[in-house]
């Protein structure tokens, strides 16, 4: 078995906790690194990924190592954590679970992204949350929209979000979506603003790929969860599609979606009290 450690080092209190869990997996005799930015792990497999931090993290990671389909914990590091399985205390208890495989992996679809400009294939990116075209400024965005083989109506608003169901309950919840149990496969469709108020979310068929080409795209960009965003060019095309790859999540504690969901986002709210301290 070979385990990879990730942590953020914007987040202080993972580097102990970093060399705690090290010196456990050597004291186990498991095959264990520190995951390095910089680091090529095409030619090496790891069978678990311990990711210390918060949601972003996760993202990160999610991303970067979908092709090995390993299995991750998160552990959360003092962040609301929808994305976490559990808390740092919780870890090193944890360990011997990870060894011997006693726990339960949930898989969550991702999507893949293309990005052409006329013919030529300029990206692909993965995403676990979501794909978020937006405006920049207060002028709208114009597309041009299809699902499937049906070309849809134009749309204009302040931009447009294409979510998986582990993202329904991050940006697209924010602009209005619908919070989507995550063993379920499916694409939200959430639009920012629209220009129409009779334009709300669609939850498409996973099989059905999206086409969006822009009629009006100054002054915006293309967000990859949150994380990597580029200018929206007007000669792009953008599909969008259930990737084939499915990313493996550690589940150590069980817990039914619908009792997780209400708990992280109660302790997600903010009230007038906590801004004022």
């Amino acid at each position: 078995m070979r385990i990879l450690i990730v942590n953020n080092p914007a987040i202080e209190s993972t580097l102990p906790v970093t060399v705690k869990i090290m010196q456990k997996l050597q004291q186990l005799n498991v095959e264990a690194e520190v995951d390095s930015n910089a680091q090529n792990y095409k030619a090496k497999k790891f069978d678990i990924i311990i990711v210390l931090g918060g949601d972003g993290t996760i993202l990160r990671t999610a991303r970067r190592f979908l092709p090995m389909e390993p299995h991750i914990l998160g552990v959360n590091m003092g962040t609301v954590g929808f994305l976490t399985n559990i808390v740092e205390s919780e870890l090193e208890k944890e360990i011997s679970r990870l060894i011997t495989g006693d726990y339960k992996v949930e898989e969550r679809m991702m999507l893949e992204i293309l990005i052409y400009s006329g013919q030529k294939l300029i990206n692909q990116y993965f995403c676990l949350n979501e794909m978020a075209l937006k405006s920049i400024t207060s002028r709208m965005l114009s597309l041009e929209i299809s699902v499937g083989d049906q070309k849809l109506k134009p749309y204009r608003g302040d931009g447009l979000i294409l979510a998986t169901p582990t993202g329904s309950t991050a940006y697209s919840l924010s602009s209005g979506g619908p919070v989507t149990d995550p063993d379920m496969e499916a694409i939200i469709m959430t639009p920012i603003a629209p220009y129409v108020l009779s334009k709300r979310p669609i939850v498409i068929a996973p099989y059905k790929e999206i086409e969006i080409s822009p009629l009006i795209c100054d002054d915006s960009v293309i967000s990859i969860d949150g994380q990597i965003n580029f200018n929206f060019d007007p000669n792009y095309t953008i599909y969008i599609r259930k990737a084939d790859k499915k990313l493996k999540f550690i589940d150590l504690k069980d817990v039914a979606f619908l009792s997780k969901i209400e708990s992280r986002l109660r302790k997600a709210e903010v009230t007038y009290d906590d801004i004022r301290t």
